[in-house]
């Protein structure tokens, strides 16, 4: 029987039904042309479910690396004349480094707290970025690209993939109309075709990472297709593998299936989540959130309300639950809030990988009365909380920092649907859903009574999400790792 796609994707049930029906095609995909689904000897099928299941729920990646075989084949060409021209001096790890492949830049910072506590210990580290820009790597002595560990027969290799790709796709998914019906089945195809190329990419890439015998390697991803592919090429090699968690577990179904030797979580929150998503709890390492040490020491005083009024409004990347029309939506409730405890300033935190123009698309040509705007794209956003009176998000994981910076927050959610995260519920924050139930729960905290009560519920709810709240967490995550790399 033929299942069409769900109008509801972020439902629990629809989200489970999404995850058996990726299930299901990447297995009949590779019943049916299995070469497509190995490369370099790490199997691929977990990492082109994790593409599938995102786009049926309604996110998925976006990012195409090349719909015509033939750009795709280009663009692998592209890369082995790089790496040839430059394979004397590409930089690579040595055996016994620890590795860790950094996605975003946001996670240089977790990385450069930990770095710390290694360096301390005498252990070497070796950071490989993502990113193709030479920049990322620029001024940073044992790191590199990604695409720098690719060598030539490797990128032949990976161009021998292109051409089975291209020639045996269509065989691969004929069978999708059984399962989904027609839109939904070309939607599948068309993902698969932009996933394949750069699933291949990275497994050959972090295969060849893991070919030079590091005595760890470790990334940030729960949930992405990365999270399905460094664990196998680093088992490969018999390196073991860490996922060092960015940001708070939460979305257990959208992590069945991942597979690290270890996961450090910040706290029992986290782990709880993992285990539902079916992680042993012997691989689950209560370690705390490194990236807010400095926090923490920064702010170890009893909370005060301030005397003037700051509201920050800490925007959120597209993606997921979180399209243009609710971003605007948001906002509109962000602005209500600090219109209703006017005078006030109003500022505008863009999140670090925010590419979209929404926020300054929708803000008003004319400010609310009292109410000055102002946006910040970069700098520290642990300053714009410094002395903050209040913080306005979506469902951004943003809300600890602000109570750990002594600032109650606001979540609004403007999706119609149940919040995907549990903040408000816990007392963690505020909630509302539209311009109106914002600007009443910000005028509640007028009262500093209320403000103070506000703050005390986070903070006393903060720790089951968090762990210990000592600053030390990313000695732990040090001790974890050179563990790891002793073992």
């Amino acid at each position: 029987m033929r299942e069409p796609l769900t109008p509801d994707p972020w439902s629990r049930e629809a989200s489970e039904r999404a995850r058996a029906t990726a299930r299901r095609l990447t297995d009949l995909a590779a019943s049916r042309r299995p070469d497509l689904f190995e490369m370099e000897g790490v199997d691929l099928r977990g990492a082109v479910e994790q593409a599938l299941f995102g786009r049926l729920r309604g996110g998925g990646t976006r990012r195409r690396d090349a719909h015509a075989a033939i750009s795709r084949a280009r663009s692998v060409a592209r890369i082995g004349a790089r790496t040839a021209s430059s394979l004397l001096r590409r930089p690579t790890p040595e055996p016994g480094d620890i590795v860790v492949v950094l996605l975003t830049a946001a996670q240089v910072r977790i990385v450069d707290s930990i770095r710390e506590q290694l360096v301390a210990r005498k252990q070497r580290i070796f950071l490989v970025f993502e990113s193709q820009d030479r920049r990322a790597v620029r001024g940073r002595p044992g790191a590199a690209r990604l695409v720098d560990q690719l060598d030539p027969g490797r990128a032949l290799r990976l161009l021998g993939f292109e051409r089975r790709l291209a020639f045996g796709l269509s065989k691969a998914t004929r069978d999708f109309d059984s399962v989904l019906d027609r839109p939904a089945a070309r939607l599948m195809r068309r993902t698969m075709a932009d996933s394949m190329g750069r699933i291949a990419f990275y497994a050959t890439c972090l295969e060849a990472l893991a070919s030079r015998r590091p005595a760890l390697m470790t990334t940030f991803n729960e949930i992405g297709r990365w999270s399905r592919l460094l664990a196998q090429a680093a088992r490969r090699h018999d390196v073991p593998s860490l996922d060092i968690a960015h940001a708070e577990a939460a979305d257990e179904i959208a992590i069945q299936g991942v597979d690290y030797d270890r996961f450090a979580v910040f706290g029992p929150a986290a782990a709880r989540v993992l285990e539902r998503a079916g992680v042993p709890a012997q691989r689950i390492v209560q370690v705390g959130a490194p990236r807010f040490d400095r926090l923490i020491e920064r702010h170890r005083g009893t909370p005060t309300p301030p005397s003037e009024r700051r509201v920050v409004f800490a925007s959120q990347w597209l993606g997921g639950q979180m399209t243009a029309a609710v971003k605007r939506r948001t906002l509109e409730a962000a602005l209500a809030a600090a219109e209703a405890v006017a005078p006030c300033e109003f500022v505008v935190r863009l999140h670090p990988i925010e590419r979209d123009k929404v926020v300054r698309q929708s803000l008003p040509a004319v400010s609310p009365v009292g109410v000055t705007i102002r946006v910040e794209e970069s700098g520290d956003l642990y300053d714009t909380l410094d002395g903050a009176w209040l913080m306005v998000t979506g469902w951004s994981n943003t809300v600890f920092e602000a109570i750990l910076s002594h600032v109650p927050a606001l979540c609004v959610t403007a999706t119609g649907r149940e919040p995907p995260t549990p903040f408000a519920r816990e007392g963690l924050a505020l909630s509302a859903e539209d311009p109106a139930s914002a600007a009443q729960a910000a005028a509640s905290l007028l009262d500093p009574d209320a403000w103070v009560g506000a703050l005390d519920r986070a903070q006393g709810a903060i720790a089951d999400h968090l762990g210990p709240l000592d600053g030390r967490a990313s000695e732990r995550a040090a001790d974890l790792m050179i563990r790891l790399a002793s073992r």
